[in-house]
Order: C-alpha cells, then sequence, then structure tokens
C-alpha cells in the first residue's frame, strides 16, 4: 500500500478488504473512488447507494461518506489538492473541463455516474493504468498520470455531465434543463417555471406544455418525484434529523416538510423511516444467515 505523505498534491491507493478503514469522515484532498470488484453500500453526505464492481465515485473536501463492505472490495483511491490542476496547468492544461467544478457538482454526489459499455471499459483501462503509477515517486508530476486524470475527467463530461453550459443557450435543450434541475434541487425557487423560463430562453406560458411534451411529465411532476426520491434516501441513511431534511430542501419548517411528503409518498416520514429500518434489519439478517 502507498505510503501516504500529507502535503503530496496526488496520492494514489490500491487496496483490497473487507472491511472498510475508516468511519465516516471528510478531508482536505479530493478523491476519486473507483471500485475494481466488490459490492457493498456507499454513504455519501446521507445519502445511501449501493456501490458495485466498475463504479466511479467523486468526493470533495466539504463531503463525508463511507463504505460498509458486503463482499471484499478492491479500491482503487486517487487523492489530489486543490493545488495539483494549478500546478499542471502550468504543463499545458487549457480550462475547458474544469476538473475541480466537476468534483464539486452535488448532482453527481445524489446518483451513481452513468457510462456506456465504451465507456465504463475505458475508465477501467484508465484508472488501471493510473493505479500502476502509484509507487512512483514522481508521481505528482507525472505528465503521464496527469494526461491519464484529464481522461477520466473527458469521460465523466462525456457520459455522466450532459452538457450544461449555459452562455449559449438558444432552446431548452432536454439533457441541460435536467443537469440544472437536479444541481438546483434543493432550491425550490429556482426549479420553478419562472426561473426557468427566462434562463432558457422560453416564455413562461409555453414552458410548461414544451416541457411536457419532452418528459411525458409536468415540470411539477418530475421535481417532486426527483425531490422525493432524495428525500427518502436520506431518512434511509438515518444520519439526518426530519428537522435537518427539511432545511436542507427548503421547507420553512419541520410541519411543511411532513405534509409535503405525505402528499407525495402517502405516508408520513416518520412511518417511511420505520418501514426502511424494518426492511434494513430483515436484509442484514438474511445477509447473516447466508454465510452460516
Amino acid at each position: 500500500m502507498t505510503t501516504l505523505r500529507q502535503f503530496d498534491p496526488l496520492i494514489i491507493r490500491d487496496y483490497i478488504t473487507d472491511v472498510f478503514l475508516f468511519g465516516p469522515h471528510g478531508h482536505t484532498y479530493y478523491e476519486m473512488i473507483y471500485i475494481f470488484k466488490g459490492k457493498g453500500t456507499h454513504l455519501l453526505n446521507h445519502n445511501l447507494m449501493d456501490y458495485h464492481a466498475g463504479e466511479l465515485f467523486l468526493i470533495s473536501p466539504e463531503d463525508h461518506h463511507h463504505f460498509e463492505v458486503k463482499i471484499s472490495t478492491r479500491f482503487i483511491v486517487i487523492k489530489f489538492t486543490e493545488d495539483y490542476f494549478n500546478i499542471s496547468a502550468e504543463n499545458g492544461l487549457q480550462r475547458k473541463l474544469i476538473p475541480l467544478d466537476i468534483m464539486r457538482l452535488q448532482a453527481l454526489k445524489e446518483v451513481k455516474l452513468n457510462f456506456d459499455s465504451l465507456s465504463a471499459s475505458a475508465l477501467q483501462k484508465t484508472i488501471l493504468a493510473i493505479a500502476a503509477c502509484k509507487d512512483n515517486i514522481n508521481v505528482a508530476t507525472s505528465q503521464f498520470v496527469y494526461y491519464q486524470l484529464l481522461s477520466v475527467f473527458g469521460l465523466i463530461r462525456d457520459s455522466a455531465i450532459p452538457s450544461n453550459n449555459l452562455l449559449n443557450r438558444h432552446k431548452m435543450d432536454k439533457q441541460q434543463l435536467i443537469a440544472y434541475i437536479h444541481e438546483n434541487i434543493y432550491d425550490p425557487k429556482k426549479c420553478r417555471i419562472t426561473h426557468l423560463a427566462p434562463l432558457f430562453n422560453i416564455s413562461v406560458s409555453y414552458f410548461g406544455d414544451h416541457f411536457k411534451r419532452k418528459f411525458g411529465i409536468s415540470l411539477r411532476g418530475y421535481v417532486n418525484q426527483y425531490r422525493i426520491k432524495l428525500i427518502e434516501n436520506r431518512i434511509s441513511s438515518g444520519t439526518l434529523s426530519m428537522k435537518q431534511i427539511a432545511a436542507e430542501f427548503g421547507f420553512s419548517d419541520e410541519s411543511h416538510f411532513s405534509n409535503y411528503f405525505k402528499s407525495q409518498a402517502k405516508l408520513s416520514p416518520a412511518a417511511y423511516k420505520k418501514g426502511s429500518w424494518q426492511e434494513k434489519t430483515i436484509h442484514v439478517g438474511d445477509e447473516d444467515h447466508s454465510k452460516l
């Protein structure tokens, strides 16, 4: 395992474990975490999701996360400081990919990155090429590693981030709009027609019909479905109080949040939490039984 040097701009680790080595934590580095093999659960910013081989997670300094390993997992971890790309910029980086901005995108912390088969294959090969250099004493200044990392960001940009450059907006692009809604789901005002319509150069009166034709659902319906999905993940994680969840998603108070959740999920947040934990208990019991 690579020896960690606290202030190195780039550190690469590659290890297999049956138990994740760290409790829930934050850190000063940015991290790309690639699952080469294995299975388990990842808790990222109170959002609980299963992980499997081939998946990539992006962690920035303001994030907190923890893995629960169910099947022995090989983690390939690429850690870098904010200075890494600034230093490397002297070697020719053009600020088109904006790596640190990608690492901070909140929408990429809520759902798993989605790569098609060709991109997934390219990602695995690139990550392995980077991992092969982990013991190189000059890894932080390696041009090879630097451009391999840029390739990873290119794959993320092409496969997982819809083009959401609103500087050249002339129409309501489907992917741009969804990316914008996902990134701003915590601010109800930014997900309203009165905010979105001028942003995408669509008249307020026309926007609702245009959205429904493109997606087969109303804007309000789509926003509610996505918001409820995220809220359910927060409740299931068990790491936040209802008051904290209400504040995160822009509700004026816990009562408003509870009424909203009931109207969408047809049960109270407390009932959902109870049911979620009962399912977890049954699941854990099944897992333990299977090992006997």
